[in-house]
């Protein structure tokens, strides 16, 4: 597994909280990575995308637009009122959403096109109402 960087529009409130997130990704191409894990913060992209990259003088590598959509959709979550996250984790596990815990308070889900969208999307707002957590879509499935 290789990474690649890609640039994050701040809004008015500075969030996300950084100018820019390191993805996982694998070269499959000239130019062209796979992204390997869900992100923490860059909204429009997906695990199994392919984006194209250049390469600066430094030699990183930056992301500049999605080439091939990886038929996965994404969300953020982030536990509030002490909700833990490893309840967090068990519940998306449980609907077929791979999730991962980060250093930045949230947790991260992929979703592939086999899962009930219904069914996860339900199950977010109900956590939502029930000031358990709140999200965001980083992919919307329904887009």
């Amino acid at each position: 597994m290789s990474h690649i960087w890609i640039s994050l529009p701040q809004d008015e409130d500075g969030y996300p909280p950084f100018a820019e997130e390191q993805l996982h990704t694998t070269p499959v191409g000239e130019n062209l990575h796979r992204l390997e894990a869900t992100p923490a913060f860059a909204v429009g992209i997906a695990v199994d995308d392919v984006l194209r990259t250049q390469t600066l003088a430094d030699g990183t590598e930056w992301a500049t637009e999605v080439v091939e959509q990886g038929d996965h959709w994404c969300s953020r979550i982030v536990g509030l009122n002490g909700y833990e996250h490893e309840r967090i984790l068990e519940i998306m596990a449980s609907m077929g959403g791979t999730a991962a815990d980060t250093p930045y308070g949230l947790v991260t889900v992929d979703f592939d096109a086999s899962v009930d969208v219904k069914h996860v999307l339900a199950e977010l707002e109900a956590g939502r109402r029930e000031g358990d957590w709140d999200f965001d879509l980083g992919v919307d499935p329904r887009a």
